[in-house]
């Protein structure tokens, strides 16, 4: 697994970037941390796809949209599927998109726009492709 934390940092929310993390070198250094962990805990394979956005919403200073991304992490015979939705905001009227996560305290710091319909995340474990927990 290889990636580019210094792009991930860049395109993170500013507001999040702002609240929680103080800089951008910050969030670089938490995505580092989270994808070095996954691979020292034998995390070996990754996939995450991205659907089609919704509608485009206008807020008094920003255009939000949301996108559904479904992550598989594998372990041996241990397979997780996350389906969530991450917030795409535009405070530059859409040339500049930047990216949040939304689940928990990050949904409660966006000011999501009442219309934009932002699903809680869903979580299924498998364990040699039965299903073992969901959440």
């Amino acid at each position: 697994m290889t990636q580019d934390y210094i792009s991930l940092a860049n395109n993170i929310s500013p507001k999040v970037t702002k609240l929680l993390y103080n800089s951008k070198d910050s969030v670089a250094v938490v995505f580092k941390f989270l994808f070095d962990e996954a691979k020292r805990k034998g995390v070996t394979n990754t996939q995450i796809t991205l659907g089609t956005h919704s509608k485009v919403y206008k807020t008094k200073d920003e255009l939000q949209c949301s996108i559904p991304m479904t992550t598989i992490l594998k372990k041996d015979s241990i397979k997780s599927v996350s389906e969530a939705f991450i917030i795409m905001v535009s405070n530059h009227i859409g040339e500049k998109w930047y990216f949040s996560i939304t689940d928990g305290y990050y949904k409660s710091i966006l000011n999501i726009h009442p219309k934009l319909i932002v699903p809680n995340r869903k979580l299924l474990v498998y364990e040699n492709d039965k299903l073992i927990d969901r959440e």
